[in-house]
């Protein structure tokens, strides 16, 4: 499936980068996908357990039953539905070299769920996963002259294969002014 090519491919990148930054430095690793696009909705039974707009409570977990019977998933709806209906947040962890409990586990994101800086309240996602995604987004702004690039894989004609070239990706980068690196300028 493909969360075992993000396992095969990612966990292994993230590991040769710590031996990178420092040789025999192999910290234990927690990798966690969040994903918030997907088709799962819940509903509450009563209409004691929905919250005023409708929906189901804020904290709402499920890990039994919708969830995959012999991985360590999750859905956790950790906000409160402020228009339409609301949609829980599917975590799946590809690896916990840590040995967290889960049930420890599951309250410490939904705790950090109330630690987005932009929010007053409790957001849908870990805020990591929210910075993530606001990183990915600003990097745009600072990649420059990208369309004078050669692609990173060109057909080579002779064999019939793929010819690989590695783009030199910080020729292409503009730093953020140093005022702003040591802050979360991208929030």
């Amino acid at each position: 499936n493909q969360y075992a090519a993000v396992a095969a491919k990612e966990i292994t990148a993230l590991k040769q980068a710590c031996e990178d930054l420092e040789p025999g430095w192999n910290p234990p690793l927690t990798f966690v996908i969040v994903q918030k696009r997907h088709h799962t909705r819940l509903f509450a039974h009563n209409e004691r357990d929905q919250d005023r707009s409708g929906n189901i409570q804020p904290g709402l977990l499920v890990d039994t039953g919708v969830c995959h019977p012999h991985g360590y998933d999750f859905f956790l709806c950790s906000h409160g539905g402020i228009q339409g209906t609301s949609k829980p947040t599917y975590y799946y962890v590809l690896t916990d070299e840590n040995g967290y409990d889960p049930n420890e586990f599951i309250t410490l994101t939904y705790q950090m769920c109330y630690m987005y800086t932009a929010c007053t309240r409790s957001v849908s996602a870990v805020p990591p996963a929210f910075y993530a995604h606001l990183m990915a987004f600003r990097g745009a702004f600072y990649i420059h002259d990208m369309e004078n690039t050669e692609t990173t894989s060109t057909s080579n004609g002779s064999s019939g294969g793929d010819e690989r070239h590695e783009v030199n990706w910080s020729a292409h980068f503009n730093a953020p002014h140093p005022n702003v690196t040591q802050r979360m300028y991208f929030v």
